[in-house]
């Protein structure tokens, strides 16, 4: 899975990306790499602020990446 956040907002690339993961996946990737991938796939200028930190679940890295977004505005 190669998703990338592009233009989308944190909050609609996290919807794609969990829809997605359940077509591809079936359960059977273990949440480590999921939050690994939805990292990548972020914007470099979210991406290079949030990779120091390891995040248990995805909906805990949306939630810093949505915090960070707002913070750049």
């Amino acid at each position: 899975m190669s998703l990338e956040q592009g233009q989308k907002s944190v909050q609609a690339y996290e919807q794609i990306s969990t829809r997605l993961r359940r077509y591809l996946y079936n359960g059977r990737d273990d949440e480590a790499m999921m939050v690994r991938r939805f990292l990548r796939g972020l914007g470099p200028d979210i991406w290079g602020r949030l990779q120091v930190v390891t995040y248990t679940n995805v909906s805990e890295l949306t939630e810093r990446a949505v915090n960070v977004k707002k913070g750049m505005s």
